[in-house]
């Protein structure tokens, strides 16, 4: 982990200091996690690795005391509260409406054929993130594809499920899953894990293709992303794929890279050009016209007139 460095002599300077990046990068891209905040100070050489990342205590105290410093900031005004989410926590609220005719013009206007169904195949799109940004579900749905958070290995009742949904995916048509992770020994054996037992484990009885869209060690050079250790101990050495990953990485063996070091925007760009690849939207175009059609006689034939 890192801790905050506060290299001015006045703490207001560095309070500024702090918040002035977070303010400008979410102009840029939006609400952020605390995670997404921390990389962004990361990037900034606001914060810095702590020299003795093995100690638990001192490895976590610096985030912390980033949390307490952004929380006390937003409380004082000088942050505002829309900077920030916490996506770990959610309000389930029971659907109402004020009257019928409220009710009816919502369904109205979010009424859309499905588009899939013509579609040549069948796309998921799995983070190992529950924190992800909107703009990925915000992308993904553009194209019709749900997201799934798979949460590293995820759980063998995870799996399960997953299987049996895809195995009601039509028969004529591929399936393919794009798969956003960190860059660690598990995000780079899953795919390959995935595709081994998802038949045999797990009951999938279709022939399913996984590509890791991100985090690649490509990607992590080419961005000049912020490596952090990796914590290897000696027992987990001797799984093959973590050996393999601290043999095949060099002098970041024992470490890795976070898919929150990635700016929202670019991870957006990144899955919308490849959804765009996988999905007809000629498809969605005409299903979208249709829908709309479809809305605007039922209004006709109703003689319902509120927007």
């Amino acid at each position: 982990m890192t801790s905050l460095s506060l290299h001015s002599d006045s703490p207001r300077d560095n309070y500024r200091a702090i918040l002035r990046p977070l303010i400008d990068q979410y102009k840029i891209e939006g609400e952020m996690t605390l995670r997404r905040c921390w990389y962004v100070l990361l990037s900034k050489q606001l914060v810095h690795e702590h020299p003795d990342p093995k100690n638990q205590s001192q490895r976590n105290a610096p985030y912390r005391r980033l949390s307490q410093v952004l929380l006390k900031a937003r409380i004082n005004g000088d942050l505002s509260w829309d900077v920030m989410v916490d996506r770990t926590r959610r309000l389930d609220r029971p659907l109402t409406w004020e009257s019928v005719d409220q009710a009816v013009t919502y369904v109205l206007n979010g009424f859309r054929y499905d588009p899939m169904g013509g579609q040549n195949r069948y796309v998921e799109v799995w983070v190992e993130k529950d924190a992800v940004s909107t703009r990925i579900y915000e992308t993904a749905e553009e194209f019709f594809v749900p997201v799934i958070t798979a949460r590293g290995f995820s759980s063998g009742t995870y799996l399960h499920d997953g299987a049996e949904r895809l195995n009601q995916v039509p028969r004529e048509k591929d399936i393919m899953i794009i798969y956003l992770s960190d860059f660690d020994p598990e995000g780079e054996y899953f795919p390959k894990l995935f595709e081994k037992q998802i038949g045999p484990r797990y009951g999938c009885s279709r022939p399913v293709r996984i590509e890791k869209l991100a985090l690649t060690r490509d990607q992590v050079d080419s961005w000049q992303l912020p490596w952090i250790p990796l914590m290897v101990r000696a027992s987990h050495l001797r799984k093959s794929y973590v050996s393999r990953y601290v043999a095949d990485n060099g002098e970041h063996g024992q470490q890795k890279v976070e898919l929150d070091a990635v700016d929202n925007v670019t991870l957006a760009s990144l899955l919308r050009r490849r959804l765009s690849q996988l999905v007809d939207t000629d498809i969605i175009d005409d299903s979208s016209k249709e829908s709309r059609a479809a809305v605007k006689r039922w209004r006709a034939q109703h003689k319902f007139r509120r927007e």
